[in-house]
């Protein structure tokens, strides 16, 4: 849940020793402070994409990340700068053509309203509003 997540991010924020490479400093942190099994599938899938990381099993996971960061300092891999790639902006959505239905103010307030809260804070507020019944 949150907080293994939140465990699992803290544990990034641990300083890596004196010119430690990034293939030693994941799986000491990992290894000492996650508590997340699946997280190599994790570093995995932020490394390759998804695709690639579907076609692998437990260990081409882990060489698969071993391998992606030869040669990364520890320092450089916990830099988001140096992994992140800047997104193109997404292209504007197009014209509406249809009008607007009678709830659809209602809906757009409320969305407005639950959109930073917590999952926990979230259902009374639907509840509240009326919505009793969730389709996926």
């Amino acid at each position: 849940g949150a907080a293994s997540k939140k465990a699992d991010k803290a544990c990034f924020a641990l300083v890596p020793l004196d010119r430690e490479d990034a293939k030693d400093y994941v799986p000491r942190v990992l290894e000492k402070y996650s508590k997340k099994k699946n997280i190599y599938d994790v570093l995995a899938t932020a490394l390759l994409g998804n695709q690639q990381r579907r076609a692998l099993n437990k260990q081409g996971l882990k060489d698969a990340v071993f391998g992606a960061l030869e040669g990364v300092s520890a320092a450089d891999f916990r830099d988001k700068s140096k992994f992140t790639e800047a997104a193109p902006a997404p292209a504007p959505a197009p014209p509406r053509t249809t009008e607007p239905l009678p709830w659809e103010p209602d809906v757009e307030k409320l969305l407005r309203e639950i959109k930073d809260l917590s999952p926990k804070d979230i259902v009374p507020k639907l509840l509240r509003a009326g919505v009793t019944t969730a389709s996926w």
